[in-house]
């Protein structure tokens, strides 16, 4: 279910509430959608600490 900015259930016009897929499911179809060359997939279980982020962002430079 997708919420509004008040997080109450956004309701379409034909007042349907408006769903969502979720998990790998809704991630494979919005990777299907890009042109990109190169994706960086972050989770959190492979977050890099704040002290890492510069160095992390100049190896994934292209």
């Amino acid at each position: 279910m997708v919420a509004n900015m008040d997080n109450n259930p956004f309701m379409l016009e034909n007042g349907e509430v408006l769903y969502r897929p979720g998990e790998h499911g809704a991630l494979i179809e919005n990777l299907n959608d890009l042109e990109e060359d190169i994706i960086f997939i972050k989770n959190i279980d492979n977050v890099s600490h704040q002290s890492q982020a510069t160095e992390e962002m100049e190896s994934k430079k292209c």
